[in-house]
């Protein structure tokens, strides 16, 4: 089997973007047939072990106004060997997939972050190295609940961890790596096949 390129991978991508040959108007969404909508998370055991987190704060943030934020923003390559503390977890995952209110239907939920048609299809997944209070292996966030689920123990290697992020080695050295996984239903559900191009804005 033949590996393809990192060059005929973008292109591939590319053209699915630009994609326009695909007739949407024969393809209509199960919003519209009358079919439920599928759950606003995903399943988990009930009968697992959740880990609390406190009330999101946006502790140690400073006096900065926005503009002077992002005029200081910049990358970082090298990180410290210092732990993230629970708190700061909270609020970071608060900032990215938190929630702010759930429809009485179950059917859309309103959070801090964008998504068409308040679709959110994202899941959030943490591979922890160093968090005060977390023991390190695999969670996923459960934004409804706001509470983590131990997923593995295990966490996965150094070398599956750079190697998923392109070769880029720094990653795996941070305290906490934050993994999006994607549920495409969640989005299909209310636009069809025109959905995989709302979800790669977000990515």
């Amino acid at each position: 089997m033949k590996i393809k390129s990192y060059g005929e991978v973008v292109r591939e991508k590319r053209e699915i973007l630009k994609s326009s040959s695909i007739e949407h108007e024969k393809w209509e969404p199960h919003q519209r047939k009358g079919v439920p909508p599928p759950p606003l998370e995903k399943e988990y055991n009930k009968e697992n072990a959740l880990v609390e987190l406190a009330k999101p704060k946006p502790t140690n943030l400073g006096n900065i106004s926005l503009a002077k934020a992002i005029e200081q923003r910049e990358s970082h390559r090298k990180y410290t060997l210092d732990k993230m503390n629970l708190g700061e977890l909270s609020f970071l995952l608060w900032a990215t997939q938190g929630i702010k209110s759930v429809d009485k239907n179950k059917v859309w939920t309103k959070r801090t972050v964008p998504s068409g048609g308040a679709r959110h299809p994202f899941e959030t997944y943490l591979i922890v190295n160093r968090v005060e209070g977390l023991k390190p292996g695999v969670y996923r966030y459960l934004p409804i609940e706001h509470k983590l689920l131990l997923v593995d123990k295990k966490k996965p290697l150094p070398s599956m961890i750079s190697e998923a992020c392109w070769g880029q080695t720094f990653v795996e050295k941070a305290a906490v790596i934050f993994v999006w996984a994607v549920i495409p239903y969640r989005t299909e559900w209310r636009y069809s096949v025109i959905s995989y191009k709302g979800i790669l804005v977000y990515v």
